[in-house]
Parts: C-alpha cells; sequence; structure tokens
C-alpha cells in the first residue's frame, strides 16, 4: 500500500462560467468589511450635523432675543425707590409738630401718598420673588435729619426748617422717579413711575413755601 501523498492546494484559477463547479475548489474570498452603524451613514451624518446646528442657533438666537428685546426691570432701582419713599414716609410723620395746620396738612397728605406708591411698589417687588427686610427699608434713614429738626424745634423755626427738609426730600424723590421712568423696562413700569412722580408733583404744590 502507497503513502499518502500530502494534499497540496491547487493555484487560483479564474472563474470558467462553462465549469458550475470550481467554486468547490477555489477558497472562499474574503468579503471587504464596511463600516455600519450610524458612523457608517455620510446621510445620517448630515442629518446629525445639521440637526445639531439648527439647535445650536436656536440657542443663540434666544440668548441674543433675552439680551436685546427681553424687557428689563432693575429690581435694585425699585428697591432704592421704596426705602427713598420710607425716609419721606418717617419725615412725614413728624410734621404734627409744626404750629401751621397747612404744614401739617401737607406732611399729612405726603405720608398718605407716599406710603400707598412704597405699597405697589413692594407688591410688584414681589412677583420678582424680592423681599426686603424691615432692616433694608430703613437704610436712608437719616439721623442728621432728627438732629437738625430737634434744633429747629429748640430755637422756635421749626416750621420753616421742616417745610425745607420735606420739600428737598419730595423733590430728589420726584428726580429718582423720572430717571427711573426713562430706564423702564416696560410700559406698566413706566407708567407707574409717571403717575408717582405727577403725585409728587401736587405734593409740592400743596405744601406752602413761605
Amino acid at each position: 500500500m502507497e503513502p499518502q501523498q500530502p494534499h497540496t492546494p491547487l493555484p487560483y484559477q479564474p472563474q470558467d462560467p462553462n465549469n458550475p463547479y470550481q467554486f468547490i475548489m477555489e477558497p472562499p474570498k474574503k468579503q471587504k468589511l464596511t463600516g455600519g452603524g450610524l458612523s457608517g451613514n455620510p446621510f445620517i451624518i448630515k442629518i446629525i450635523f445639521f440637526v445639531g446646528a439648527a439647535v445650536a442657533l436656536i440657542i443663540v438666537a434666544g440668548i441674543a432675543i433675552n439680551i436685546f428685546f427681553a424687557p428689563k426691570t432693575n429690581v435694585d432701582d425699585i428697591v432704592g425707590i421704596a426705602q427713598t419713599e420710607q425716609e419721606i414716609i418717617r419725615i412725614a410723620t413728624l410734621g404734627h409738630s409744626a404750629s401751621a395746620t397747612s404744614i401739617q396738612d401737607a406732611a399729612i397728605s405726603t405720608q398718605l401718598a407716599v406710603t400707598t406708591q412704597q405699597q405697589s411698589w413692594l407688591t410688584f417687588l414681589a412677583t420678582y420673588g424680592k423681599k426686603i427686610s424691615a432692616k433694608d427699608i430703613n437704610l436712608k434713614k437719616n439721623v442728621a435729619t432728627d438732629n437738625q429738626l430737634t434744633q429747629a424745634k429748640a430755637t422756635s423755626s421749626f416750621d420753616g426748617t421742616y417745610k425745607t427738609i420735606l420739600r428737598t426730600q419730595l423733590e430728589a424723590y420726584q428726580v429718582m422717579l423720572k430717571d427711573a421712568a426713562d430706564n423702564a423696562g416696560t410700559a406698566k413700569e413706566k407708567a407707574t413711575l409717571l403717575a408717582h412722580y405727577n403725585q409728587v408733583q401736587l405734593l409740592l404744590q400743596q405744601l406752602p413755601e413761605n
């Protein structure tokens, strides 16, 4: 019995269309691998790119609109107004020491009007989540004013000194309201500031000059 000869693979032969069994004699061809999934699909990549760009554009546009067109309310300005009102209210309560009835009446009118104005701003600030403590609302209290009025009592010049102080306070407050109205973020805020400005003008007219 003859020993078996080692098997030698046949050399690759071109495909013969007349030999249907040639594939049995040939080694299998390696399939060329192509990328799969999202990373291998150019169409999907383009869609992801355009969607990402659109989202980025929307975010940028939203920020720009918020910066340039959204109504702005300077809460700190309104807080400052409320503090100024508190000092005017405090000074107005001291008007009962005046000897002239006209000064007393002007002080009472000032107290009532400015207290109402202050309440509207405190409500306004509450809508922005801002609550002013009793300590903060009195930060503009001026002790020098009290000393000046105490000295005026001692020298029998209270009425004239009080009128000057109250008028100066109201005039400064009026300027503050006008500046805030010029920089108001909404039409409603501006209208309220101007209404208060006009009310202060009437208070100044009621306060006797002599």
